[in-house]
């Protein structure tokens, strides 16, 4: 499960009690979204190629750092 940093992801339209509440949360310290707006999520939406493309890559970067930037690089 992960760690829940208090006041990150503030988004009005994700519900503190909601199961994926703490995804997002996850997702916003680590970098890898920070929403569709500044104060929204937009949890209800469909994501796009491009959007889960960048999911994708920023992960990597944030698991891998300068390697994975390099490797997409030279793709």
């Amino acid at each position: 499960s992960p760690t829940v940093q208090a006041g990150i992801g503030n988004f009005r339209d994700v519900e503190q009690n909601a199961f994926y509440a703490p995804a997002v949360n996850w997702a916003v310290c680590k970098s890898i979204t920070s929403g569709t707006q500044k104060d929204r999520f937009s949890p209800n939406d469909a994501c796009t190629r491009a959007q889960i493309l960048n999911f994708y890559i920023e992960i990597g970067i944030s698991k891998w750092g300068d390697s994975f930037n390099e490797f997409i690089n030279n793709v």
